[in-house]
């Protein structure tokens, strides 16, 4: 689904989706504390951050930066994905770590 609202004063984390690839690819988050994730798309085209486990998705335009927030309840360890077709099997793919 969308993505949650940013949290004022939650902590932040900056991922950069690129024509295939994010960076950072591992993300780590505490348990049951919310983060905001700014996504900002350096590349040619959409892209997103789906976190299907997480129930999270936040997108962006090409050279538009957006923020959302995301609270995982679960320890483990999560992956991410572009799930515009053909990105995941390109490579645009990471993962979540989500520690106690």
């Amino acid at each position: 689904g969308p993505a949650a609202a940013p949290v004022a004063g939650a902590s932040t984390i900056a991922v950069e989706a690129a024509d295939f690839s994010f960076r950072p690819a591992e993300l780590r988050v505490a348990t049951g504390r919310a983060v905001n994730i700014i996504l900002a798309n350096r590349g040619a085209i959409f892209h997103d951050l789906t976190i299907p486990a997480l129930r999270f998705q936040l997108s962006a335009q090409p050279g538009q930066r957006r923020e959302a927030s995301l609270s995982a309840a679960t320890p483990g360890t999560y992956e991410f994905y572009c799930s515009v077709p053909g990105h995941r099997e390109a490579g645009m793919v990471g993962r979540i770590v989500v520690t106690p």
